[in-house]
Formats: structure tokens, C-alpha cells, sequence
């Protein structure tokens, strides 16, 4: 009788690898093509491809990340319920307030009120973002794909990219491309096509001038059928922390509105995490509940 089968590597040897050329002489050991493999990371994703198809990683983690996704939801869901409760009775309290109480908080915290109607209506959306950033070449596109369980992204993907991205789920692969100036009527792009980073670079590539130049568009949406953004989760990317004003403050308003926030590093890169955005990530993420600081050498 034949034993239980065995795969000819395993997790542990797949974090294990140090460097590309350990990592491509595995992929040949294996007969796995290694075409188009640039770095470690690459190496490392196209090593878990070929075990899920092995069936080998589905057995060891008793919960999916889809499974792990919905708990999640469902729990951020509840707290918002909370929430929307809490706020409502806070109207209600400031409602039976004599005059002079009211206007003396109004004083000190403007449109009290107004905000908090603002935010029960923004926690009754059923959305949940999970926003991901880093620095320039730490390895969010490798992880996204992980997270994804595609290769969705190239790893350069978000090396240039001057926007925020947004991955959402769609039946359909198009894009739609948001405009600074919000008077312009969004772009839709059709990604039905055999090459879609290439429909999508004039929209969010800027490769000179970065930073300095100003670029049209500030917001790319990526619908793809992927079942991990059903239910309405929803991916964004982030250009960069505190490369901008303008992009800083605009990712500070999708934070304010973000599930969980995920910052991506790789210390064995020119130290890692920049020290000038130590503080300004502390700040932006200090109402999250769920921040994950992810170091890519691990």
C-alpha cells in the first residue's frame, strides 16, 4: 500500500531561500519554468503555485483565507454596528442639551454633529478596505499576489505607479481612472485584453518627473473576478507615504475609511522603513484596529 505522498519541497524550504540564484536552481530541480523570474520574490510565489496545485497548503491551514476573510468581516461588521449605536446616542445626548451647552461644544469641536451623521453613514457601508504601502521595492506586489492568489501584479507593478490603486472585484476586467480635477468625467478602460498593464500604463505609470510633474489622475480602480474581493473587500495601494501633500493627504482620507492597513518593508534594502515615515504612519494608523507591519525578509 502506497504511503501518503510526499512533495519534493516544502514551506519551510521555499522561506528558507536566500537569494535568486539558490531560488532559480531550485525552480530547474523541479522542472519549473523560470522565465520572467526577476527576484527572490518571484521565485518564492511561483514555489507556493506549485504546491497549492499539489494539493500541499490547503491541508496545513485548517481555515482559507477566504473563510479567514468573512470571520473578519463579520467581526467588522458587529463593531460597526456598535458604533452607529454609540454615535446615535451621542446625537441624542447633545439633542437634550440646554442651548448654551450646545453651543459651547459646537465651540470647541465644529459641526459635532454634522460628523457624527457623517460617520454613521459612512460605517453603514458594507465596504471594507484593506490598504496596503510601502517603500519603493519592498515587495507589495508579491505579497498582493499571495494574497490574491494570482499573478495579478508584476513585481515592478507599484515601483512607478503615481496613483492610488484600488483592486475591487469585478465579473469583468476594465479599469476606471479618476481624475484630480473632478469636474473631468472618469476614464473606463477595457482590460479584456491580451496585455492589460499596457492599456493601463499612461494612466498610472509616471516614470519622470515624479513628485515634481503634477499627473492627471490620482485614483485607478482595477476590477478583476477574484474571489478573495467578493463581499465587497477592496485592495488599496497607496504610491507612497509622505511622497507628496497632495497624495498624503488623499491617502489619509481612504485610511480614515480603511478595515485594516498592511506596510510592507524589506530590511535587508538601505535600512528598510524610512525613518521620516516612521511618525507620519504612527499617526495615520492610530485609529486602526487591524496594522500589520510586514518585513519581506521573513
Amino acid at each position: 500500500m502506497a504511503g501518503p505522498y510526499s512533495p519534493p519541497i516544502s514551506l519551510a524550504e521555499i522561506d528558507a531561500i536566500s537569494n535568486l540564484r539558490e531560488g532559480i536552481r531550485k525552480l530547474r530541480e523541479l522542472g519549473i519554468d523560470h522565465a520572467g523570474v526577476k527576484n527572490k520574490d518571484d521565485v518564492v510565489l511561483r514555489l507556493r503555485k506549485f504546491l497549492k496545485l499539489h494539493g500541499v497548503g490547503v491541508a496545513e491551514d485548517p481555515l482559507n483565507a477566504a473563510e479567514l476573510m468573512a470571520d473578519a468581516l463579520e467581526e467588522d461588521k458587529e463593531t460597526r454596528q456598535q458604533l452607529q449605536q454609540l454615535y446615535e446616542g451621542t446625537i441624542k445626548y447633545i439633542s437634550g442639551l440646554p442651548e448654551r451647552r450646545r453651543d459651547d461644544l459646537n465651540q470647541n469641536i465644529p459641526r459635532v454633529v454634522e460628523r457624527l451623521r457623517e460617520s454613521i453613514e459612512e460605517l453603514s457601508k458594507s465596504e471594507s478596505g484593506i490598504f496596503v504601502a510601502g517603500e519603493t521595492g519592498a515587495g507589495k506586489s508579491c505579497l498582493l499576489n499571495l494574497l490574491l492568489g494570482e499573478d495579478l501584479l508584476p513585481t515592478d507593478f507599484f515601483s512607478c505607479t503615481a496613483v492610488l490603486c484600488e483592486l475591487r472585484y469585478g465579473d469583468q476586467r476594465k479599469a476606471v481612472a479618476h481624475f484630480w480635477d473632478t469636474s473631468l468625467q472618469p476614464v473606463t478602460l477595457d482590460l479584456e485584453v491580451p496585455d492589460p498593464l499596457k492599456v493601463l500604463k499612461p494612466y498610472i505609470f509616471q516614470e519622470e518627473g515624479r513628485g515634481k510633474k503634477e499627473f492627471p489622475y490620482n485614483r485607478v480602480q482595477l476590477f478583476w473576478p477574484i474571489p478573495l474581493l467578493q463581499g465587497g473587500v477592496y485592495i488599496m495601494d497607496s504610491p507612497g507615504i509622505g511622497e507628496s501633500e497632495m497624495m498624503t493627504k488623499l491617502t489619509k482620507s481612504y485610511l480614515a475609511k480603511a478595515f485594516s492597513f498592511i506596510y510592507v518593508i524589506n530590511s535587508m534594502v538601505a535600512g528598510g522603513v524610512q525613518e521620516d515615515r516612521v511618525t507620519l504612519i504612527a499617526i495615520l494608523t492610530s485609529f486602526l484596529k487591524h496594522f500589520m507591519l510586514m518585513n519581506n525578509s521573513q
